[in-house]
């Protein structure tokens, strides 16, 4: 998971665990990035409006890159456009959550994707 809101890490983090998901979190783009090469997630959950690098740049490059291109990234982010949300689809990311939303969505979907 790649936020770089604390308590989204904190709270999304807690919901996963109790889920029985292993949960690795990055708090900024080259964080995720670095962790995701090294741990190659099942799946990674990816905030777009972050400091420095943000969550678009970060899918570009997770889809360029041999080692992560294949992990399915769903996008979390409070960007509502609709242009937000088709570059998004567009570089490759498998669907796109708008902040705030129910959790239990995400669950299912989540399971869905690694099951």
């Amino acid at each position: 998971m790649i936020d770089d809101e604390p308590d989204v890490l904190e709270m999304l983090g807690n919901r996963l665990v109790a889920n029985h998901y292993e949960v690795i979190s990055a708090s900024t783009g080259l964080e995720g990035l670095e962790k995701a090469q090294n741990e190659k997630p099942d799946l990674i959950l990816l905030d777009v409006m972050m400091p420095g690098m943000d969550g678009l740049e970060v899918l570009k490059r997770l889809k360029s890159s041999n080692l992560t291109r294949n992990i399915p990234v769903l996008i979390i982010s409070a960007k509502v456009q609709k242009e937000s949300i088709q570059k998004a689809i567009a570089a490759g990311a498998v669907d796109y959550f708008v902040k705030p939303f129910p959790v239990s969505d995400l669950l299912g979907k989540i399971q869905k994707m690694v099951a």
